[in-house]
């Protein structure tokens, strides 16, 4: 039970009520400070207001999670053995290095105005994705001066130089362990956020184990924790590489298989050389060997495989074959090295992708290997429920299709070639709605290739470039050799990977990306084909990589790459209604376009986002303004300009 204590501080003239929150943890120490809900209540990010004061991690690499209002304040009012808050962080864009970390506290009257505590960074290896494996740790961190409750004090910390800071893939937990032996941590609380949407956060007491935190506070939706990061210097991986190379050959050779990396492992699924179903899984290390791993439950192909949250979660296909389809589900945790199966597919597929959106929501697109031309549906699964839905007309119509390339980049989903009833180059990009049961799909540029479609080739995805990589050549057959790049933010084709040693297909799910030391590799294991992509093919156990030269082939990716960052005069100028405005940025950066008047007010925000290196056009409509002068600015981090432009009416 709750009950509900006022408090009144005569001196400053405010009453503010005590929430004691008994723990589902049976810890009755643990506090839940609750204020009036009203705007006083609002730090907007800003240092500094009358409510709080302090660094909290704003500007470019900030990444938060709450809506800057605090109504509460979740602490222990007795000195704690072991008391940790951690909320998830996910980067928008790989790798990332997060470099900071913000944490908004606060105290009651009469204690002591510090606290020490350590920063620890986890992995979401946990049940249900929660907090795993220790990472890093930044030990014996004080916190001073703290501000007394509704006011609050914001705290930062170079976190730089702890391990799990850099992360290649998915998410991870950061926050703070109060220091068992500092008597002034009593009725020392982490800020609150109880309006935003909810966010994972996860409490521990004493023992453990870790529970989310609204198990214990009802009304909690956010923490008031937020990190600043960046791309590693040398790590942007805004070069790829367009060379492919040997690296030690899979165990065996097959085809129709399904890969995908968790953390530095790479998983393999490897069904048999006639394209059977197996069991087995195999690891692979970048610069090492083959290993092989923790069998399947039972033998599968034809099906996907994508990491979501730090697990494996293998999709569909059958015993037999490709050709029939399947329901069967299978999760992997790496933790304890056991598969479980979970809630089937709601229909049969094989021949279908998988994607992870959000660490959150897997999404199936496309199969099964019979019938596809008719299946406009999509169906999402939500792990931590272990619950499907399926939306049943997503698709745009004549879309239907299987052994096809799919790969995600942010909230867009981009689905390329495959088959029907004949064989298709055409490519659609689909924006994720809100809750992934709905996407939203528009046609794309065709890929640019000769032949009348690609069937079964590989696909993956690395910041704004989608890769379609080889595949069986329409109408006639044949193994291709080429790889098409697809910027997502420019909606175009925009350069070529040719020479592949091994032409190949049969290799929808064979295909990853990754960035090794500032270059984006592409990996692609086995797969069907042959050493001149004509006449018969056979399965392979080569694994290629592309891991030197730097992307110049036709469709010149350094003339999609600008080599400085600039900012155009609008055109046309002067303009009514409408005119564009077009920049360029060399390197992955966080994005500021915003439009001003003549005394400098802020009238229009066109781009504040991560955008990865390319040439990008926006529209500005002054519509709702008059005729006269205005100025719009182009902010990064490294960068900032400021042009002209004129309204006429």
């Amino acid at each position: 039970m709750k009950s509900k204590l006022p408090i009144y501080f005569l001196p400053v003239m405010f009453v503010i009520f005590l929430f004691y929150g008994y723990s589902l943890q049976d810890d009755p120490n643990l506090v839940d400070l609750s204020t009036e809900k009203s705007s006083q209540a609002r730090d907007n990010n800003l240092p500094g207001t009358t409510t709080a004061i302090g660094d909290s991690c704003f500007g470019a690499g900030q990444e938060k999670h709450d809506d800057g209002s605090f109504e509460s304040g979740y602490g222990w009012i007795t000195t704690i053995t072991d008391g940790r808050f951690v909320i998830k962080f996910k980067p928008t864009t790989y790798p990332w290095k997060y470099n900071k970390f913000c944490v908004g506290l606060t105290t009651l009257p009469a204690e002591a105005d510090s606290m020490k505590f350590d920063i620890v960074i986890y992995d979401t290896t946990g049940a249900g994705g929660g907090p795993g494996n220790l990472l890093g740790t930044l030990t014996n961190q004080t916190a001073r001066p703290i501000l007394i409750f509704p006011t609050f004090s914001w705290f930062s910390y170079d976190i730089a130089s702890v391990a799990g800071t850099l992360v290649n893939s998915g998410s991870v937990y950061i926050g703070i362990k109060f220091d068992a032996a500092a008597v002034g941590n009593t009725n020392k609380f982490v800020m609150a956020d109880e309006t935003a949407p909810l966010w994972p956060g996860y409490s521990w007491s004493i023992a453990g184990p870790w529970d989310p935190i609204q198990g214990t506070f009802v009304d909690y939706r956010c923490l008031a924790m937020r990190t600043m990061g960046a791309t590693p210097s040398g790590g942007a991986c805004n070069t790829i590489a367009n060379t492919w190379v040997n690296r030690p050959v899979v165990p065996n050779a097959c085809y129709f298989g399904a890969s995908a990396w968790i953390g530095d492992t790479l998983y393999f699924q490897a069904p048999t050389s006639g394209g059977v179903g197996t069991t087995t899984m195999y690891r692979y290390t970048y610069g090492g060997a083959w290993t092989t791993g923790v069998p399947m439950p039972g033998p599968l192909v034809g099906g996907s495989m994508v990491n979501c949250n730090g697990k494996l979660y293998y999709i569909g296909g059958s015993p037999a074959s490709i050709t029939t389809g399947g329901t069967t589900v299978y999760e992997y945790t790496p933790s304890t090295g056991t598969w479980t199966t979970k809630a089937p597919l709601p229909v049969a597929l094989s021949g279908h992708q998988a994607v992870s959106w959000g660490d959150s929501v897997i999404i199936v697109v496309g199969g099964p290997y019979t019938g596809s031309a008719a299946n406009l549906a999509h169906h999402y699964y939500r792990p931590s429920s272990n619950t499907w839905g399926t939306t049943t007309n997503s698709l745009p119509a004549g879309q239907g299709r299987r052994t096809f390339g799919m790969a995600i980049s942010g909230n867009k989903i981009v689905m390329s070639s495959g088959f029907n009833t004949l064989f298709l180059k055409s490519t659609y990009v689909g924006t994720i709605g809100s809750n992934g049961s709905i996407i939203t799909w528009v046609s794309a540029p065709e890929v640019p290739t000769v032949h009348t479609g690609l069937s079964r080739p590989g696909s993956t995805a690395f910041g704004d470039y989608f890769f379609l990589v080889c595949g069986e050549r329409g109408p006639s057959g044949g193994y291709y050799d080429t790889t098409h790049v697809f910027s997502v933010s420019s909606n175009s084709w925009v350069a070529r990977i040719t020479n592949i040693p091994f032409k190949r297909s049969n290799i929808m799910g064979h295909v990853t990306a990754r960035c090794i030391s500032d270059t984006v590799s592409l990996f692609c294991p086995a797969g069907y084909g042959n050493l001149t992509g004509s006449g018969l093919g056979a399965a392979t156990d080569l694994f290629h990589i592309t891991r030197t030269g730097i992307l110049t082939s036709t469709g010149n990716l350094s003339s999609i790459v600008p080599e400085k960052y600039e900012l155009s005069q609008n055109y046309p100028n002067p303009f009514n209604p409408t005119t564009k405005i077009t920049f360029s940025i060399p390197k992955l950066s966080f994005v500021s376009l915003k439009v001003y008047d003549v005394a400098g007010k802020e009238l229009k925000t066109l781009v504040n986002e991560i955008r990865g290196a390319s040439t990008y056009t926006v529209e500005f409509d002054a519509s709702n303004l008059s005729s006269g002068l205005y100025f719009y600015t182009l902010k990064t981090e490294n960068f900032e300009q400021t042009k002209k432009m004129i309204v006429v009416k």
